[in-house]
Parts: structure tokens; sequence; C-alpha cells
């Protein structure tokens, strides 16, 4: 995973669970896959503390960026540990808050229309014309596509094919609208759409687990109620919340 990556910083998405105001909301970066479940968790987590969480999501990669650029922020939250490791090295997280929040699981999925050629295994990938990924450079869920395909020897046969997206939800959109044949995203981000169905899921050991660890970041304005999120998402209710939307529980 590289240390720099060179993209401009994309708008992410802004959502403000709801519950009492609170004088010092705090804000978590996320990966865009866990915008629903982190988005229900703050609701929970808001209602049941009366402390408002700010939810900023994008690619990991992005989000990233945006940290050691400056960024407020009060807890990251990746869907790839490299992120973590490399904003730890950096000074920017507190590592000692670190911890794995949930797992997921890498699928190809294409639109729910019945489609003539059937895509069953991922040798069949080399018979479409437009596959959707996450760009490897930034999104997690690209960069998993990358080590899966080379792995299974596709990725030479499949480069000029692949339309790289600037996240996993944007991936999921491309395949939804048909403006491609099928795209890599998370068994979880399948599950928010009837738009689309799973084709295949990924051989286990085709690319590295598909980890969600979360950390304080160093420079928290409000380092007590983001650890105390982060507690919430690791307890028994959280873990309820990630399992209700599909994902692993750590």
């Amino acid at each position: 995973m590289p240390a720099r990556i060179a993209c401009a910083l994309l708008p992410v998405c802004l959502l403000i669970a709801p519950g009492c105001s609170h004088d010092t909301p705090i804000t978590v970066s996320a990966a865009a896959s866990l915008t629903d479940v982190i988005g229900e968790a703050a609701r929970v987590y808001g209602d049941s503390t009366g402390i408002d969480v700010v939810t900023r999501f994008g690619a990991s990669g992005v989000l990233a960026r945006a940290i050691e650029e400056g960024t407020s922020a009060d807890v990251f939250i990746s869907a790839d540990a490299g992120w973590v490791e490399e904003l730890g090295k950096r000074g920017l997280l507190d590592l000692a808050t670190a911890r794995i929040l949930a797992w997921n699981r890498l699928v190809f999925v294409t639109p729910a229309v019945d489609s003539a050629e059937a895509i069953a295994t991922p040798p069949a990938l080399v018979n479409l014309k437009a596959i959707a990924i996450g760009d490897p450079k930034t999104v997690p869920a690209g960069h998993y596509a990358e080590q899966a395909l080379t792995k299974l020897s596709l990725w030479p046969l499949l480069e000029t094919k692949l339309v790289k997206a600037t996240d996993v939800r944007a991936v999921l959109s491309l395949v939804e609208t048909e403006q491609v044949e099928g795209g890599v995203v998370y068994a979880t981000d399948a599950l928010t759409s009837s738009k689309v169905r799973v084709a295949f899921t990924f051989p286990e050991g085709s690319h590295d687990p598909v980890a969600y660890p979360g950390a304080v970041l160093s420079g928290s304005r409000h380092p007590k109620p983001a650890l105390s999120f982060l507690e919430f998402l690791s307890s028994p209710k959280g873990r309820a919340i990630f399992a209700s939307f599909g994902f692993q529980a750590s």
C-alpha cells in the first residue's frame, strides 16, 4: 500500500446521527462500505449517550490522505489494515486504541436482470467487456480485487477491461445502472441493492482478509468520547449491529 497517493480529495458523504445535541460531537471517518452500518451505530450510540456522531464516508485511502493533510477527525475506520498501520507509523493514530471491528467477503456482482452470459466462476470474467473495481491505489476493495485477479492469473487478461471507480459504492452504482457488465464489491454492499446479484464469491486465500480496523486519531480533540464510540462498536450491541448488516463481527 503506497504511503502517498496521487489523487485529489473527493467529496465525501456527511451524515449527522439524530439524537440529543451535544457540545462536543465526534467525527468518524470511515470506509464507504460502512456507510449503512456506521450510520446506524452512530444513531444508536447518540440516542443512548447524547453524544452526536458526525460521519464522513469515502475510499479508505482518500480519507487517510485527508488525515495526513490535516483534516480534523476523531476516529478512523478503514477497510484495509494497511492504511491504519501507515497512519500509525506517522504518529497520526493512537495505535493503543486500534482494534478489528468486523470482517467482510469479496464478491463479484452483475445486474439483476437476466443475462445471456452466465458468470459463475472467476475464469468466466474473460467473456465480459467492462468490469468495475475500486481504484486499487486508494480503494481497499479494488486492492483486494487486484490481489485476487492476480492470484487467479486473470489480471493480465482483464486489465484493459477494468473501469476504476472512486469507492466501492461507486462500483455498485455502475453495476446497478448497467454501465458495466459486473463489478467487484463486498458481500455487504451486494445486500443493500435489489438491482444486482452475486455471481460468485472470490476464493478464500486469493486476497488478504477483508478486515475493518478502527483507531482514535492522535490529534483528536475529543479522545474520551472517541474511544467510547470505538468501545461501543466492539461491544455485544455494536457487534450485533454489524451482524445485522451482514458483516462478520469481530
